[in-house]
């Protein structure tokens, strides 16, 4: 659906986008989560707008119902892999996230690597639905700084 325009940074916009300006409160993150499903990837809103707390809240759930069935299907195909039934660890190797696709690093047309939008804090609670499945014993975290071990540890709802 996304029809992009190039900008004069180089950066891409959605020419097509969702407005919140004047929406009822209660209802723009249902009309958010709709226009995702649909193809939007742009949505214009502003602090004027009072609409900020739903868009982000609609985003961050279309980005978890994403990241979800990713970590589970890794997860299965590790475990198919090895021709185990459950793993005694799933670690969390690497705090920031990588955008996922067809192959393992994404990159840019500069060669970087492309970050996703979920965050450790998103990979943990999905990681966390493998234990509730008994796909996985206990998950671990590496190359965390002591601020991200904090925020993770000061999640509400720690496993």
């Amino acid at each position: 659906m996304a029809t992009f325009v190039e900008l004069s940074s180089k950066a891409k916009m959605p020419i097509v986008g969702l407005g919140t300006w004047k929406s009822p409160a209660g209802k723009v993150k249902e009309a958010v989560k709709v226009a995702i499903d649909a193809g939007y990837r742009r949505v214009d809103c502003a602090y004027v707008d009072q609409s900020e707390h739903e868009v982000g809240e609609a985003i961050q759930e279309k980005i978890q119902e994403k990241a979800r069935p990713f970590m589970r299907k890794a997860c299965e195909k590790t475990l198919k892999d090895l021709k185990l039934s459950y793993l005694d660890v799933y670690l969390i190797h690497w705090p920031p996230g990588f955008k996922s696709g067809d192959d393992l690093f994404l990159k840019d047309n500069e060669g970087k690597m492309i970050g996703g939008k979920a965050t450790f804090l998103d990979a943990w609670e999905a990681v966390g639905e493998l234990v509730d499945a008994e796909l996985v014993k206990a998950l671990w975290i590496s190359n965390f700084n002591h601020f991200q071990i904090e925020r993770l540890l000061n999640k509400p709802g720690l496993k």
